[in-house]
Formats: C-alpha cells, structure tokens, sequence
C-alpha cells in the first residue's frame, strides 16, 4: 500500500474500489483538497467492465450512461460494449489525471475503527495504512450468489457464474444450459450462440424486458434481438423450472425431466458482502431480521460518520447518483451539508418505514431507488444548496432527467462555501449565456481556469452580479486574449516550465523595477495576508549619476510591447498560482499588491517626466488588471511614500476607476498600517515581521533576491550612515566553529562596497582576512551571503564610501544566526 501517512497535511480519505462510483469519487474528493488514494483489487480499474462476461455491454445508451463531467459524445456506440466501456473509463481517468492516486491488485481485507477518528486498512499482503475518512464504493452486492445443488461435487458437468465467462472457448461445441431471466444470462445465450452445440434455457419466472428501441427513447436495452424468435423456433429450449440436483451426466429438472450438458451457467446475481467492515459496523449497519444496510441518504451513517458509501443505491442511472453521492459526501465531510445525529436516526427510521410499505421485500430493498430516483437525485441536489429545478423551466417537472443535466453541478465540481446563493443564480445565467461563445472558443487543454468557477465568479463580482454585463466583458477578454495571443504565451509557460526569472525583458524591467512577485513559507506555499490574500512586492527607484538626477527614469528605458508582454506572463503565472490553490482548497484567492516607493527621492516625485512615465504605465496596467484580471489585485498598498507623493498620486486618480481606487492605500516612512494588512507572521523579520519559516532567515531560498528593504525598515533592520569618501567597520558578536551566519546589505542611494572580515586568534596573535570579499552593493539589488565560521571569531562588517566624493551612503543591514550568549573568553 502507498504511504499514505507522508504526502499532505490534508486530511488522508482512502476508496476502496475502483468502478465508476470510485472514480467519480476520486475526482471530487481531490478537487475538494483531500489527499486522497484509491484501492483496487483487480489489475485494473473499470468495477464490473473490468473482467465482465464476453459480450457484456451496457443496457442503457451511452446519453444516460456517461459520467456528466466527461460526455461519451460521439467516439462510442450508443450501447457500449464491455471493451468499449473500459476505454471510455481509462479516458476519463487520463483526462482528470487521476491514474497517479489509483494502486491495482491491492486486496482490502480488513478495516479497524480506531478510537471513532481514523481507520486502520489492511490489505491482502499484510500492509496497513492509516487514513482519517474511508469511502466504500465496491457495491453492496458483489459476492458471487452459486447455489449448492446435490451431486454438484461428483457431476462431469463445468458450472459457471455469468461473470466467470469471459473465454468463449470453453464452451465451443458444448451442450449448455443458461439459468437465469436476467440480463447477463440472455446476454451469454446470444453472444454464444454461434460456439455452443446446443442451447437450453432454464427459468423460474417470466420477465418482460422491454426492447431496445421502444418509442426509440428507451432507456432500457436488455433482451438481444432475436432470442424470442430462436426460442419460438426451438434453437433455444426454453424450459421453466428449477434445478432439483446435478446428475453425472447432466441435470434434473423440477418437472422430472433430465437434461444432458457439459456446461451450466448460472444467472443467479450477487450477494450483499460486507466481510471487510468491522463486527461492531455490520451490527449496526443490518437490523435483527438481517436487512440492511439502511443509510442516510445511501451515503453515510449516523454513528460511523467518518465512513461512506459511494454506489450503494441500486439505480438505472448508476454514474449520475454516484456523482451527486459524491457530490454530497464532499460536501458533508466539508461541513456544508450538516444534519445532527438525531435527525439523521430520525430520517433513517421513516424512510425504512416507507420502504417496508412500498418496496417488495427483496435483500435490495434497503438501498433500492429505481422507481423513486428523481425524488431521490433532488433531495441530494437540494442538500448541495442547490435548485432542483436544474433545467429551469415551468415544465421542469415533466422532463426526462439524465447525467447531462448535472453537469453544472460537476463543472468546477463544488463550488466554494463564500458564494452566495445570488451568486449561483447568476452564475448559472453566466454559462447559459457564454454556451456558444465557449463553444467556439480554441481553448487548450492546459487552460481549464479561463472558464472556469472561479474566473467567471470574478466577472461576475466586477459586474456587480450582472450576468449580462459579465457575459459582455467576458467576451470582450477572449477577444483581448486572442489579439495578444495570451493563450500561447500561457501554453508556452506550462510547457516549458517558465518562472518568474524566465519571464521575457525581466531583467531589463526588474533594472529600473526591483519586485519579488510571492514571498513563500518553508514548503513553498505563498505567504498569506490576513484576508487570504497572497503576498506580491514591487519597488520603484531610479538611476542616479554621481549624485545627480539622470533622465533615465523608471520605465523610461523598457518599451510599452516590452513591458505589455512582461506584464501579460506575470499576469498569467499569478493566475496559475491562484488557480493551483482553487483547485486543491476551493478557496477563492488575490493578491495584495505592495509598493514600495522609497527607492526615488522626494525631489523625484516632482519630475514632470518621471511622473508621466509613472502615471502613464501604472494607468496601464491597473486598467489591463480590472479589465483582464479580474479579481487578481485585492489591495495596493504603498509604502515608504515621502509627503510630495501625495500630490503626484492625484495626478494617477484621473487615470484610476472608482473600484480601483478603493483598493489604495498610502503609507508614510514609518508607517506601520501595512502590518494592519499583512500578519507580520507572513512577513520576515527582516521586512519587519516574524515569520520563522526559511525566507525568514536571509539570504535563504525565495523571491527575496531583489527586494529593496522597502518594507517596515522600522527596527527589523539595522541603519548606518558611511560619510562621504570614508570606509566604516562594525564589529559583530563573536562567532564559534561551525557557526552559520546570513546577512543582507541594502543602500538606499548609488552604490557601495561592502565586505565580511573574520578576526581570529593565531599563534596568540590576532589576525583578520577577508571571509568575502568586497563587492558592489547597489541600489538595484541587495548584497546577501552566508558563512560558515572556521573558527572561533569575531565578524566585521567593512562599508567601503571612499569612491563617492559627493555624498554620504545610508546602509541598511540585518545579520541572523549569530550566538545568542558569548563567554568573555570568546570575546576577548
């Protein structure tokens, strides 16, 4: 078994089964964040299709047998065979890339409840694994039923069960008899009629299936033609009768009549098996009189909440109550579907209570649903929140219900507890109203976020849930994304693995516009502001001559292509981000856009040019960002801003929309209102928050490389002034052998040289050597570094000034991993 103790720190939900009803359970469980795996006891997944008998094929056309989020479309037959079927299922697993969860030839044989919190699943070859939530979805009745008739162990005579006939060899030129009226042994008689010697058909009772095509809107398709006729014409000797005992030569009839065969195939169905579950579980799952299960809504019981059953409920349209059943039991194991224990008892005891007077007692009737499953599909669609009226018009009542018509539901599989349910009316008017534009739009594999859930919800928010003011913009962003070719450039992103170092002019824009676009924790997870929000850095600054304002400005030297493209792959890589998340938590995520200003001087803000280009660019891209990206920006805050920016950024407010400006904020040198935003747990301590994760600890992995210190300065970091043309050192605490230390180094103007000593004793003398050599720190990007001490020492920060002639150099500098104690004979 995999380890399934070791992947994610998601809660670990085990399927037993791999049919359709695993499979679509699989799908949903994964797109709801659970870290899920999939046991199947065969080479293969596909339940019943997998090792059916020859010739067995679906009874109902492929329209009403389909999974509703992967239509079969026109690749299959209208009645699908086995081997059909079996490839229809391994292209839906392809599709959903579901085959990395699935394990084969893996035997459950045992579950033990431990302390009503998890379970312990043990398979065939005696490994165990610990899962927090187990979904059974092998069926109730999967335990081949073969009578015990007398002689049977001293006959000549090969029995069979229908579902042990899959080599029609072994009946070539035989004398066989097929007992049985359902399906799958008038489905044998006919597929072998052309290997057998001689056919005879034993039965109880009569049935009458009803034909394939009747009123051609059948949705049963069970007896194959022309076996009446071969009954009528004697090629099939119908015989209605039980087998009394297995003679050595053949059979005796009920009627006295003995019947010479070398084989006997037994339609006599399945049996409920249930072996795997726990004594206590199957006590309280069967009543006294040995009926059962009875379940809440054929899903889960009241007293084993943590357990479910996926394709336990007997229907004709087996695939789409799977999906709702999984549908439902996402959503009850999320929360959002939460009745008490007493009122899940009480629904028990009625509804078993209405069976016992409507149901025929068979062993199905605990979990039979074929006459009643419309009531039963809305009663689980009105759990999940939503309409039951899901084809939306005043005869809704009266029209034919079929896994097609689900596919809303299954689209974006759940949609997320925070959307109102104003917002799924619209929504829905939303896709109704985009059919035909999504149908011709050329949209690649790799792209299902562009129609996605959460990409329309977005629309839809910015139109103030105008489904068609939305539908408008929607289609006003296809156009947009074609003419840029935006759906290459994100084609081009997946393929070839692009980060964000890879984007296009990237270092030319990051030149003039130092920004790191997430900041992530210590498992590569973004960092998070209070709201969810992810964390995305900017710094503008300019380049400085000696001093000296030179004209080139921020942007002033990247192009408006140059920079329209950069900005179009960030865009998209922040929306893969955000996608990624969707997917895995169903969590609606944006980012908080945080720039750092202080990088220019005051005197800059008043530079007609600068202001232009400023304007002129960050106009642009707040327009292309509400336009195209919806959603993407929750808030900008700058920070560091000097008093004249304020007057520059009502020149910027003619360019910005009402909804854009409500999401600025401005912060002066000092202000601290970005932590009011940002917990300063997501934030490094040297950006002036705790966080304890690796970036906290410069210069480790992380998009930190080019950040500016622009972010709380305030006592996160240390501050000297270098004096023009001056050199200055600043010992350190004292270090031992083997001691790691970090630093990062930043200078709010020009550039500097800086360099790390190590002081040690030798030979009772004292020496120093440079432990890195001086090098360039400028404005553009901060020095960082990491030693490790040789010996037992004392590090000297070395701030060489002695090149400028003009002005005095501000250092900002912070040092992590030095000793928290030193002994006095350390420090001397």
């Amino acid at each position: 078994m995999a380890d399934c103790t070791s992947r994610s720190t998601a809660e670990k939900v085990c399927i037993i089964g791999g049919g359709v009803s695993g499979l679509v359970t699989l799908r949903t469980l994964l797109a709801e964040g659970f870290d899920v795996t999939l046991l199947e006891a065969r080479s293969r997944v596909g339940g019943v299709w997998a090792t059916g008998y020859v010739g067995q094929g679906a009874q109902s056309p492929s329209w009403f047998y389909e999974f509703s989020e992967f239509p079969v479309g026109e690749r299959y037959p209208l009645f699908m065979k086995k081997e059909e079927l079996c490839s229809y299922i391994d292209d839906y697993v392809s599709h959903f890339e579901l085959s990395s969860y699935i394990h084969c030839n893996v035997v459950v044989t045992d579950l033990h409840n431990v302390n009503d919190k998890a379970w312990r699943v043990t398979t065939q070859d005696g490994q165990q694994g610990i899962f927090d939530k187990v979904v059974i979805c092998t069926g109730l009745f999967r335990k081949k039923k073969i009578p015990k008739f007398p002689g049977m162990d001293r006959s000549r005579v090969k029995v069979f069960h229908t579902s042990e006939c899959d080599d029609r060899s072994a009946f070539t030129a035989k004398d066989v008899v097929f007992v049985g009226y359902g399906k799958s042994t008038l489905d044998l008689m006919n597929e072998l009629k052309d290997d057998v010697k001689s056919t005879t058909f034993v039965y109880r009772e009569r049935r009458w299936p009803l034909p394939g095509n009747l009123w051609k809107i059948s949705i049963i398709h069970v007896v194959p033609e022309g076996t009446y006729e071969r009954i009528a014409t004697g090629e099939i000797r119908a015989k209605q009768a039980t087998i009394e005992e297995f003679t050595k030569e053949g059979i005796l009839l009920s009627t006295g009549e003995q019947i010479a065969c070398d084989a006997v195939v037994l339609g006599t169905g399945f049996e409920a098996a249930m072996e795997i579950l726990p004594v206590e579980c199957r006590n309280s799952l069967i009543c006294d009189n040995g009926e059962g299960p009875w379940l809440y809504r054929h899903i889960v019981h009241p007293e084993y909440m943590h357990l479910g059953f996926v394709g336990w409920a007997s229907t004709n349209i087996s695939i789409s109550t799977s999906t709702l059943q999984a549908l439902w039991l996402a959503g009850f194991w999320k929360g959002r579907i939460s009745p008490s224990m007493q009122d899940m008892k009480c629904d028990i005891a009625k509804y078993r209570k209405w069976a016992l007077e409507h149901i025929p007692p068979t062993p199905q009737r605990p979990c039979t649903t074929f006459l009643y499953i419309d009531l039963y599909h809305d009663q689980l669609v009105e759990d999940l929140g939503v309409s039951k009226y899901l084809h939306g018009g005043i005869f809704d009542d009266f029209i034919l219900y079929y896994p097609a018509t689900y596919r809303p539901l299954t689209d974006d599989v759940i949609i997320p507890s925070e959307v109102k349910a104003s917002e799924q009316t619209a929504l829905l008017l939303l896709k109704e109203l985009l059919v035909d534009t999504i149908a011709q739009y050329p949209l690649h594999e790799s792209m299902p976020d562009v129609f996605g859930l959460m990409r329309l919800l977005m629309f839809l928010r910015v139109a103030k849930n105008d489904a068609h003011m939305a539908a408008k913009r929607f289609k006003e962003f296809l156009a947009w994304r074609q003419m840029r070719k935006v759906d290459e450039i994100r084609k081009n992103i997946l393929e070839k693995k692009l980060t964000f170092d890879d984007i296009p002019h990237i270092d030319k824009v990051t030149y003039y516009l130092p920004f790191n676009p997430c900041l992530r924790d210590a498992v590569g997870e973004p960092l998070r502001a209070k709201d969810g929000s992810f964390i995305y850095c900017e710094r503008l600054g300019m380049i400085e001559t000696n001093g000296f304002i030179s004209e080139m400005l921020v942007f002033s030297q990247v192009s408006d292509d140059e920079f329209m493209e950069m900005f179009i792959y960030l865009s998209e890589l922040g929306q893969l981000l955000i996608h990624d998340v969707y997917e895995r938590t169903k969590e609606l995520s944006s980012f908080i856009l945080v720039i750092d200003v202080g990088g220019a001087p005051a005197a800059s803000w008043a530079n007609p040019k600068l202001c232009k280009a400023v304007v002129n660019r960050m106009g642009s891209a707040g327009k292309l960002r509400e336009s195209y990206y919806p959603g993407q920006v929750s808030k900008v805050c700058f920070l560091n801003a000097p008093w004249i920016f304020d007057t520059f950024f009502k020149l910027l407010r003619s360019f910005l929309s009402k909804a854009s400006l409500s999401k600025v904020t401005i912060c002066r040198p000092g202000d601290q209102h970005i932590m009011s935003l940002v917990d300063p747990m997501n934030i490094p301590a040297f950006l002036g928050g705790s966080c304890e994760s690796p970036l906290g600890q410069v210069p480790e992995t992380g998009r930190l490389l080019n950040d500016r210190f622009g972010l709380g300065t305030g006592g996160a970091v240390e501050t000297v002034t270098i004096a023009k043309g001056e050199s200055l050192r600043i010992p350190l605490t004292a270090v031992k052998e083997g001691d790691v230390v970090s630093w990062a180094v930043g200078v709010e103007a020009q550039e500097i040289l800086f360099g790390v000593e190590i002081q040690t004793h030798k030979d009772g003398e004292m020496t120093s050597e440079f432990a890195v050599p001086l090098e360039k720190c400028s404005r553009q990007k901060s020095v960082r570094g990491q030693y490790t001490s040789p010996a037992d020492g004392r590090l000297v920060f070395v701030f060489d000034n002695t090149a400028s002639w003009l002005r005095s150099r501000t250092v900002h500098y912070r040092c992590v991993g030095l000793p928290t104690e030193c002994t006095q004979d350390l420090l001397e």
